[in-house]
């Protein structure tokens, strides 16, 4: 579950306001203390009302030697104010 918090906090860092709703998770692999990881965020729907956007993410974590499979594998539904980015340079 502690690689699965990489996940809203990445969102977080590029959309400032976002709203984590939900997250669904498959964990396929473990992932050890001490092991790096990378965390991947991609869109997959984004629905846009008024006043917000309504955005589903697929989540995905790797550890070293398994880029063709996840660890970690879900999608996650947020609700962001802006689909501006955050510059973080």
């Amino acid at each position: 579950m502690l690689v699965a918090s990489l996940f809203p906090a990445l969102v977080a860092a590029h959309f400032p306001g976002a709203v984590y709703a939900r997250q669904s998770l498959k964990f396929a692999a473990p992932v050890y203390v001490g092991k790096e990881v990378l965390v991947q965020v991609q869109v997959l729907h984004i629905r846009a009302s008024a006043t917000k956007y309504i955005v589903k993410f697929g989540t995905k974590c790797f550890t070293n030697g398994s880029e063709n499979s996840p660890a970690v594998d879900g999608e996650a539904l947020t609700v962001l104010p802006s689909l501006r980015l955050r510059d973080n340079n």
